[in-house]
């Protein structure tokens, strides 16, 4: 339901409208009232006196003469052509190389001229010496002072393992 203060709020705004789109009544020139005149004596004249303006802003405004100027047109825009893409080969691929060498130095010891090697492998310590196997995967080639020289066997890629010799 529409309230009482909503309603006086639109008859307010309806008379206000009205009151203000109303037409200018004509001016009326003020009215003087004749005097006693002499026989022979002639009227003074009527002058016309200005109306004061009760509405300025029903006034015509007359705007300064400004050349019309067209607004730019844009510009078309172009959907940019992609570039050509250049596929090379892919590189060739890295030579294979055997994991790393899964051994570790414990010790050694010369028994009998032959010189054995004291290994961890696999989470167990070996004996091996120049020219036996472990596991068929990798060859013990040669003993040096402070390395030895291990093959993986798949590939028949030569590794070293090298510890710090004592004196």
């Amino acid at each position: 339901m529409i309230s009482r203060k909503l309603i006086a709020l639109l008859i307010t705004s309806a008379a206000l409208a009205w009151l203000t789109s109303r037409p200018e009544p004509a001016s009326i020139p003020a009215v003087t009232l004749p005097t006693k005149q002499h026989p022979g004596q002639a009227s003074p004249p009527l002058q016309a006196q200005p109306v004061p303006e009760r509405e300025p802003w029903r006034r015509a405004i007359e705007l300064p003469a400004v050349e019309f100027v067209p607004e730019p047109e844009p510009e078309p825009v172009f959907e940019p052509v992609p570039m050509p893409i250049m596929v090379s080969p892919p590189p060739p691929p890295p030579p294979p190389s055997a994991p790393p060498l899964p051994v570790q130095y414990l010790g050694q010891l010369q028994h009998a001229g032959k010189v054995m090697l004291y290994i961890r492998y696999q989470d167990r310590a070996q004996s091996i010496a120049a020219g036996e196997q472990l596991d068929n995967l990798y060859r013990l080639d040669r003993i040096a002072q402070d390395y030895a020289v291990f093959r993986y066997l798949p590939m028949d890629v030569q590794q070293e393992l090298h510890w710090n010799a004592e004196p």
